[in-house]
């Protein structure tokens, strides 16, 4: 199962067979969010104590009030806290390569930030960044071991794309709900 850019759809080919409406964490121009909800959602299944919410603004942090991709909640206190990254990339195209140099450094920075906030806040929720890709290895600067980097913040870094991230996500997801 390969996570990326999707193209749009308004639900699920799955929940329009079963007749469900489109959740409402769902945003219209974000299918890697998307996709990541829809897994979110299998691993959780159907709960009255447990609640997905996605697409949250102003979720209060230690300094400042964030927005948050997904927020797993048991009895109303957040359990997982997911920020979710779907960066396009053309490897072979050197006018991107260019022109988006730092764009992933950009994105890391900001949820270094984002997360960093609300780790100081939530101590006892589990937190994750979600990316489709690892850093490239030559074009995008600079080069950080970005997984090191939010491990010393205690939020664990995953690149969904690969099988042994996609399942220490799966694994820990069970073993905190």
């Amino acid at each position: 199962m390969i996570f990326g850019e999707m193209g749009k759809m308004p639900i699920s080919i799955e929940r329009a067979m079963e007749g469900k409406p489109a959740p409402k964490w769902r945003r219209e121009n974000d299918p890697f969010g998307n996709k990541i909800g829809e897994l979110i959602e299998q691993i959780i299944g159907d709960s009255d104590r447990i609640q997905l919410e996605g697409c949250i603004r102003n979720f209060e942090g230690c300094t400042n009030k964030w927005e948050v991709d997904f927020c797993i909640s048991k009895n109303k206190i957040p359990e997982v806290i997911i920020e979710c990254k779907g960066l396009r990339f053309d490897e072979k195209d050197e006018k991107f390569l260019k022109r988006n140099r730092y764009t992933y450094h950009t994105h890391m920075c900001r949820a270094y930030t984002r997360l960093n906030d609300l780790r100081m806040k939530y101590v006892s929720a589990k937190f994750f960044i979600i990316v489709n890709r690892d850093q490239l290895a030559r074009g995008e600067s600079p080069k950080i071991d970005n997984r090191e980097l939010f491990k010393s913040i205690n939020v664990n870094f995953i690149n969904i794309n690969d099988e042994k991230d996609r399942n220490l996500f799966i694994q820990t997801l069970n073993s905190v709900l």
